[in-house]
């Protein structure tokens, strides 16, 4: 009898071992997780396009303010990088790459002016995104490729966003309708020039997880 009860100790500590081990074993595979990252489009996108006065270069510039919010609950970090955008014309079906070239913030000039001003602040480098925390950076967007004429014509046009997760190794991506542009809307935006920095069209999204985006 007293012999039995000279093992039981030994008995129970191996079993809070074994629990021990995989206890930890797990708490080690939840940590190792990626974060879960979800992405939002802003509902506007501010679109500038203008000729140059003397050299008749074109310039397009898209400029969004997408969230990245991480719902992980572990300690990971994830690292959003190569942030870009992709516009279809709903019309002809013309596409129109762009990739994130800085970020910044908007201000007004002056209190009574209704048009904004772009504020460089820093380059489109990766974003790091720690567990429960939110970024939404205001990005500007240029075409990956020169243009040599205005894209922006009368008429509706879908945007994709794309961005990519380092640690998860996965892509995030986002496509929305925006409001159909008027024949006012491109002449007003067309008239601007090289040394005005004002963006002066807002467009609102109309349609969020829209069908068909376009490859980004």
């Amino acid at each position: 009898m007293s012999n039995g009860d000279d093992k039981r100790p030994d008995w129970w500590a191996r079993v809070l071992a074994v629990v021990g081990i995989v206890l930890t074993l797990g708490l080690f595979l939840w940590d190792q997780v990626a974060a879960d990252v979800r992405l939002e489009m802003s509902p506007w996108i501010r679109v500038h396009q203008w000729q140059h006065e003397r050299t008749d270069k074109t310039h397009i510039n898209l400029y969004a303010q997408p969230t990245f919010a991480s719902t992980g609950r572990n300690a990971r970090v994830e690292i959003i990088k190569d942030i870009r955008l992709c516009v279809k014309s709903l019309g002809n079906g013309d596409v129109l790459e762009f990739q994130a070239n800085t970020c910044g913030a908007f201000s007004n000039k002056k209190p009574s002016e209704t048009e904004v001003r772009y504020n460089l602040l820093s380059d489109a480098g990766p974003l790091v995104i720690a567990p429960g925390e939110e970024r939404a950076p205001l990005v500007k967007f240029e075409p990956e490729h020169p243009q040599n004429k205005f894209f922006f014509a009368p008429g509706q046009y879908q945007v994709t966003l794309t961005a990519e997760r380092e640690i998860a190794g996965k892509q995030l991506r986002k496509a929305v309708v925006l409001e159909a542009l008027s024949a006012d809307d491109i002449e007003r935006m067309n008239a601007i020039q090289q040394n005005q920095r004002h963006i002066p069209l807002e467009v609102l999204q109309t349609l969020s997880d829209a069908n068909n985006p376009c490859s980004g």
